[in-house]
């Protein structure tokens, strides 16, 4: 999740030779690194994540709803970016220097009532982003331990991860940046210390545990195809491992210990009063909530062309949105059964609009 979008800075060699020239360093310890490793923390499928067990041990509020977080913190427009955020104060890290107060992340966000996927802030102390960085890394590093500071690209960052949870901590360094490159960017006008500061970004991994309806259901799961178009976890700790995305948790649940039939299927339960698909996270949903299944087909065009099949459904405030099913790459009716199968099954209209070009 990047503050500001990444810019492609050329390849340069001899790093470790440039990095005193462009930022004076002195020999410090962390020391900076080329193309760092994350820090990689203890954590188990169902039990110890180093993270969340810190986040919970400072009494962070990652498992409360965007809406809850805004009942009880208030709702502020960024003075800088505009954006709508929620200052949790005080910084239950106890993370000092902060320019602007650690907040869930709204925009990536659909619907209050969902807990957010990421929160972020902005550390600075001085015009330097090293040492903005390292003022951050310091407090990070005694709760966490210390990750490695490098060069990536053209920012320099450390990052810490336990499965699906991560802290980031980065700065964009302007003497890192391409050639030709401005940096006008209007917040950065609002306020120039932003240029330097270190941004500070938490992503616990939250996904909420599965009802007894929804463990029931796929302790049941009856298999149709496997899902296609898309990278799958093929393990139960993978799928455990894979962080949720920034697109919302509708019908996400946590994955179950004992049971692994479903990974990188499409099937549905028993009863079939549920849909379920397993690619990268696991998806239960309920039948009763799916409006319509939509069967896109893609022309060959800059690219091969395929077919991408989703589930629409209308959540509580009445936007409707899709859930992927399953994707093709180069065959535009590969997915035509599966399409027609469901539709049947669920007792759901199969919408399929006119194809569209690959571009």
């Amino acid at each position: 999740m990047n503050e500001e979008p990444s810019m492609t800075s050329p390849e340069f060699s001899g790093v470790f030779r440039k990095l005193r020239e462009l930022f004076g360093v002195r020999e410090e310890r962390p020391p900076i690194v080329d193309r760092p490793t994350d820090l990689e923390l203890p954590w188990a499928p169902g039990a110890e994540n180093t993270i969340q067990d810190m986040l919970d041990s400072l009494g962070f509020p990652w498992r409360a709803s965007c809406q809850d977080l805004i009942d009880r913190h208030g709702l502020v427009h960024h003075p800088a970016y505009g954006w709508e955020q929620c200052p949790i104060t005080p910084c239950p890290l106890e993370l000092d220097g902060l320019l602007y107060p650690i907040s869930p992340q709204l925009s990536r966000i659909a619907l209050r009532d969902q807990v957010p996927q990421g929160f972020s802030g902005s550390v600075w102390i001085k015009t330097d982003p090293l040492a903005n960085l390292r003022h951050a890394h310091r407090r990070m590093a005694e709760l966490l331990g210390p990750a490695p500071i490098g060069v990536r690209n053209n920012t320099v960052s450390s990052i810490w991860r336990a499965g699906p949870a991560r802290v980031s901590l980065i700065v964009w360094p302007p003497k890192l940046q391409p050639p030709g490159w401005n940096g006008n960017i209007p917040a950065h006008e609002r306020d120039r210390r932003l240029k330097t500061a270190c941004s500070i970004y938490i992503e616990p991994g939250y996904r909420r545990p599965m009802t007894v309806q929804e463990r029931e259901w796929l302790r049941g799961f009856t298999p149709l195809d496997k899902v296609g178009g898309t990278a799958l976890a093929s393990t139960l700790r993978a799928l455990w491992a894979s962080a949720p995305g920034d697109y919302g948790q509708d019908f996400v649940c946590l994955p179950p210990l004992d049971q692994d039939n479903f990974l990188g299927q499409v099937g549905h339960s028993p009863d079939r009063k549920a849909l379920i698909v397993c690619s990268r996270q696991l998806h239960i949903i309920p039948a009763q909530c799916i409006v319509a299944l939509r069967l896109q087909k893609l022309r060959p065009a800059k690219g091969g062309g395929g077919a991408a099949l989703t589930a629409a459904f209308q959540p509580t405030d009445g936007m409707e949105r899709e859930v992927s099913i399953s994707g093709s790459h180069g065959d535009m009716d590969a997915l035509d059964d599966l399409a027609s199968h469901l539709s049947r099954i669920l007792n759901r209209p199969l919408r399929i609009p006119e194809p569209q070009y690959d571009c």
